[in-house]
């Protein structure tokens, strides 16, 4: 039986079984009638992204993105429907010298049944847990695209991945909801070579660097070796979540069994303590390191074990919406500022409140708290670790015109992000925007960290 469910959870053979899902149906002449419904939409935009200050010789002074995404939807029966979408993304960087990044891949992919109490869902799908906006700390279930930090929306963020859902619905005030994972999948980000990246534009700093050759020479060959799950069935991840009604408070209690989306780093090359490089800089960090003591200069990346659970709650008080979310995990993993990896519990949760004026002025303010237990100094994080996240927009000329300023302000760090935009929406299916990415705060800080990438952008989008 073991061997039988670790074959079932590789990854070709989970695909195989969808799709076989789809050709084993019966087609009968209502299915067939229905199918002819199919519903076809999607959207394509592109980014244009200025630097707003020449803060080096090497970050990318030029951004160009772009995406496309066409799905398509439809039913094959009463009882049967599907979703599939394709998505091709596209990225060029100039700094000294020009280079791109194109993503052409299978996006969304999933068939669903109905029936009287449940519904079953199976494929590559995004599910979305929580009732808070940006800062969520139940919803982990999806993996995320940190190409650009923060900078686009946690939805436009999210990657689907291989699952099955179960939907049962007791009675018409509850549901409970179960999710199966078979194979791991990791958050996607950079490690080199951009502004955005971990490490951004190291390698070309140590090359112009003044380091003696041979300690160049190790650097440069330098690469990061990913640790990932094996896929057997010992390392899948379910969850489980039960959601409902309790007189005008909606609520959800879940918990999930997962790996850390998020990798932890380990390397020889990581001796010195974190201050000093947030201190003095690169070259004084390199500097520092002893040399003989490096026998393995590549960079690990390490996936561990986590327990989540989740608590959800969302209401309306007169004209304000009022939601909260509480997380306690257990086994996350941090770097110490001696670049160490300690295993730590922790509790987060956010208070928010939304409102929405007559005159259509909208204002949505978050708190969140992240406690982190047994605590030692670790890299980007206190303690107790406070924030406020924040949405101001008001709509102008009936939509026309649609200012709006996003902003993450770090209490304790005193560190902040700010995203004031415009939207303009004078033509059916066509927004344009334009506006500011601003990071603030000390090197030592999570958006200090990406001080040197403000940015001034413009944005088309055409739905379809």
């Amino acid at each position: 039986m073991r061997c039988l469910l670790s074959v079932i959870c590789q990854d070709k053979l989970f695909k195989t079984i969808f799709f076989l899902c789809l050709l084993l149906l019966k087609f009968d002449t209502q299915a067939m009638a229905s199918f002819s419904d199919l519903e076809l939409n999607g959207y394509v935009w592109t980014k244009f992204s200025t630097d707003m200050n020449k803060d080096n010789e090497y970050e990318d002074l030029y951004e160009w993105r772009d995406e496309f995404r066409l799905r398509a939807k439809g039913n094959l029966s009463e009882c049967f429907d599907f979703l599939v979408s394709l998505d091709m993304d596209y990225i060029w960087y100039k700094n000294e010298d020009a280079d791109e990044e194109i993503d052409p891949h299978l996006f969304e992919a999933y068939f669903t049944t109905h029936f009287s109490k449940f519904d079953f869902r199976l494929g590559k799908q995004i599910v979305r847990w929580g009732k808070t906006d940006e800062v969520s700390p139940v919803d982990n279930v999806n993996p995320q695209d940190m190409r650009e930090f923060i900078v686009r929306n946690l939805e436009g963020r999210k990657i689907p991945i291989w699952m099955a859902k179960l939907d049962f619905y007791p009675n018409d005030n509850w549901e409970i909801e179960g999710i199966f994972i078979p194979f791991f999948k990791d958050d996607q980000i950079d490690f080199w070579g951009r502004d955005w990246a971990l490490f951004n534009h190291t390698k070309r700093a140590i090359k112009q660097s003044v380091l003696p050759p041979s300690a160049k020479t190790l650097l440069l060959n330098s690469s990061v070796i990913y640790h990932k799950p094996s896929k057997n069935f010992k390392n899948t991840e379910w969850g489980l979540r039960v959601a409902g009604t309790v007189n005008k408070y909606d609520v959800a209690f879940s918990y999930l069994y997962t790996w850390s989306d998020m990798p932890v780093l380990k390397s020889d090359l990581f001796q010195n303590d974190f201050s000093l490089y947030a201190q003095s800089g690169l070259n004084t960090y390199l500097t520092h390191l002893n040399w003989n003591s490096i026998a393995d200069p590549n960079i690990h990346a390490l996936f561990y074990r986590t327990h989540i659970w989740g608590v959800e709650m969302e209401t309306t008080w007169g004209d304000f919406g009022v939601r909260g979310e509480l997380a306690y995990t257990k086994g996350t993993r941090f770097m110490n500022t001696n670049f160490r990896i300690s295993k730590h519990d922790t509790l987060f949760y956010v208070l928010g409140v939304d409102y929405l004026s007559a005159n259509n002025f909208y204002l949505n303010l978050q708190f969140s708290q992240q406690i982190i237990f047994n605590y030692c100094p670790i890299i980007f994080f206190k303690h107790i670790n406070n924030g406020l996240h924040g949405r101001l927009s008001q709509d102008l000329l009936r939509g026309k015109f649609v200012p709006e300023l996003e902003f993450y302000w770090n209490l304790s760090d005193r560190s902040y992000y700010l995203n004031p935009e415009l939207k303009i929406h004078f033509v059916d299916n066509w927004i344009l925007k334009t506006g500011l990415n601003i990071f603030e705060g000390n090197r030592d800080t999570l958006f200090g960290n990406f001080d040197n990438c403000d940015q001034i952008y413009f944005y088309v989008e055409y739905d379809f």
